[in-house]
């Protein structure tokens, strides 16, 4: 039996996915909504960063891209290159 924690989040427990939108959007792997009083603000599961902008925010501070918000210290390349992707196929839509 193989363990994959390094490429699990670690900060939250699946307690808090209830936390995140109806979306099957990637960024909900890496973060959630703390306070459903205040939709705009996420979560990451990987450094415990609270930020707004909506979940390509979160994908922006996963991947690395600069501009919007600081790059997560605790996100793998597996996951930095997910994420990646995921923004260019949103550009691309």
């Amino acid at each position: 039996m193989t363990s994959n924690a390094a490429t699990t989040p670690s900060v939250e427990s699946t307690a808090t996915d209830i936390h995140k939108q109806n979306s099957d959007d990637v960024g909900w792997e890496y973060g959630f909504i703390p306070d459903k009083s205040n939709l705009d603000r996420l979560k990451c599961k990987f450094c415990g960063k609270v930020f707004g902008g909506g979940i390509t925010r979160m994908k922006e501070h996963i991947s690395h891209v600069k501009g919007n918000v600081s790059s997560c210290p605790s996100s793998t390349k597996d996951d930095q290159l997910k994420c990646r992707n995921s923004i260019k196929e949103g550009k691309l839509k």
